[in-house]
């Protein structure tokens, strides 16, 4: 997915990369089967992975955000039950 201030394909560096050997069949043969060139099978599965990186770090924050959330339901629970407590106690001497 091209972004519009992404530079046209052509113009970019070519950048050299080693893989393992059973890594790059891999990746050769994921790229003949979705009918990318191998540049685009890694660069689609790199996006990819940035992605996922970028959700898990919202979903982090999410589950951060209701840890504290439930801190403070904790908090008030106590408190209620101190209520409570002192209720049942005033009630039981009168």
């Amino acid at each position: 997915m091209m972004k519009s201030d992404d530079k046209k394909v052509a113009n970019i560096t070519p950048f050299g990369l080693r893989l393992q050997p059973d890594l790059k069949r891999r990746v050769e043969e994921a790229a003949r089967a979705s009918g990318n060139s191998l540049n685009a099978e890694i660069a689609m599965r790199l996006e990819a992975s940035f992605a996922k990186d970028d959700s898990r770090q919202g979903t982090d924050d999410q589950v951060n955000a209701l840890r504290s959330e439930v801190d403070e339901l904790r908090e008030d629970v106590r408190g209620l039950r101190s209520i409570v407590n002192l209720i049942i106690e005033v009630e039981t001497k009168s």
